[in-house]
């Protein structure tokens, strides 16, 4: 939820700094989670952000579906969400309330010959090969869905958009085993942005996940109001972007929904938790001094406090990768309750240890490279070098 209040902060600068410019907020999907029992309160706030910055289309994708689910979407709240759009996904019982295979959008653009009606038309898809949960939902094949959906918009609209919920590498067959689509929107996981790209007559606009970037794409039309190009650039949404006011509240408020929920959570798991199996890196030193100063002296030491400087320590989606067992039996549960579990330990490469500390013989793992990449990955550091990380913390 980092990029919310900066996202809607933009936009509204964007809207303030350009009156009379219409503007259309749309979403390719991969919005929501259900990976906890605070989902609720984590996808009630992602939707009242989509409805702030006045969103006009979103894509259900595979990861949304789950929430969309009854008795999961009594959790939506009061709000109604955009019109989510969907061309190959179906509930097999009966119709979704709010999802339509597409939406059209009427917006009013100037025009050296004056006013100028242009009808936006979006669909979207979702790749059918994501691993999806035990739903009520079927996802069908994107080309054989889009063909019907996109002969149909072509009669209604100036302007067609596809919102999918696919790698770059899929939209470029999308793109390839359609026709009538202008502008496609893929939700690729990638680290950075990737270049625009056009095929044949798709224009191709990649995305990227976790709110760190805002794609800005201009559309430009020529004398006679006609389409003529695009130009597409994306936005780094850091800390040079003040935090929306309210978007801020509400986030805030979600982050402590979150917290408590985790609390209450780990409470009851160390009630039920089994013997430990965890020793902690204090327990290692004794007979690993070298190797103990070699870590003590890397920010896996401090790996928690990063997370508490932006309050997120109790954010179960952080937690992997800033303590030690967390989501494993007998692991970190939260700050409160095993401390001694905060941070990057030494157990984190080499498995739990407390029964290597009673009994010496019984040796432990070692799998750097393995354990390293799990957390370092192209998306939260795109900059990670194995070989040069390793040089540097090797013991």
């Amino acid at each position: 939820m980092g990029g919310l209040a900066r996202r809607a902060s933009y936009i509204k600068t964007f809207a303030k700094r350009n009156p009379g410019l219409p503007i259309v907020q749309v979403d390719a999907g991969a919005l929501l989670i259900q990976q906890s029992l605070a989902d609720p309160a984590t996808n009630k706030t992602m939707l009242a952000s989509l409805k702030e910055i006045s969103t006009d289309a979103a894509n259900l994708s595979a990861e949304d579906l789950y929430f969309f689910e009854p008795p999961a979407t009594a959790h939506a709240g009061p709000s109604p969400p955009p019109p989510f759009v969907s061309a190959n996904v179906e509930w097999k019982r009966k119709s979704i309330a709010g999802l339509k295979p597409y939406y059209v959008k009427e917006i009013t653009v100037t025009t050296s010959q004056g006013p100028k009606r242009l009808r936006v038309g979006f669909t979207g898809v979702t790749d059918p090969g994501k691993p999806l949960l035990e739903t009520g939902f079927t996802i069908g094949d994107p080309v054989k869905a889009l063909t019907p959906v996109l002969r149909d918009l072509r009669t209604r609209c100036d302007l067609v958009v596809l919102l999918a919920d696919v790698s770059q590498e899929k939209a470029m067959e999308l793109a390839r085993g359609t026709e009538g689509i202008d502008v496609l929107i893929a939700a690729a996981s990638h680290a950075f942005p990737p270049p625009p790209t056009q095929l044949n007559d798709t224009y191709i606009f990649g995305s990227v996940l976790q709110g760190r970037y805002l794609g800005e794409l201009k559309v430009y039309l020529d004398g006679n109001g006609e389409l003529s190009r695009y130009k597409a650039r994306y936005i780094t949404l850091d800390e040079g972007i003040p935090d929306d006011p309210k978007l801020a509240t509400l986030v805030e408020s979600t982050r402590k929904i979150l917290a408590e929920h985790h609390r209450k959570t780990a409470a009851a798991s160390l009630a039920r938790a089994p013997r430990p199996v965890y020793a902690g890196s204090d327990r290692c030193v004794s007979c690993h001094t070298s190797a103990h100063d070699v870590w003590k002296r890397t920010r896996h030491a401090q790996a928690i406090e990063t997370l508490k400087r932006k309050g997120q320590e109790f954010n179960p989606q952080c937690l992997r990768c800033h303590t030690t067992g967390f989501g494993i039996e007998g692991g970190f549960l939260d700050v409160l309750h095993t401390p001694t579990l905060s941070n990057v330990h030494c157990e984190t490469c080499h498995g739990p240890g407390l029964a290597h500390t009673q009994n010496p013989s019984q040796r432990l793992f070692s799998k750097p490279k393995e354990t390293c990449v799990s957390c370092h990955t192209s998306i939260d550091s795109p900059n990670f070098d194995f070989a040069k990380a390793w040089s540097m913390i090797k013991h």
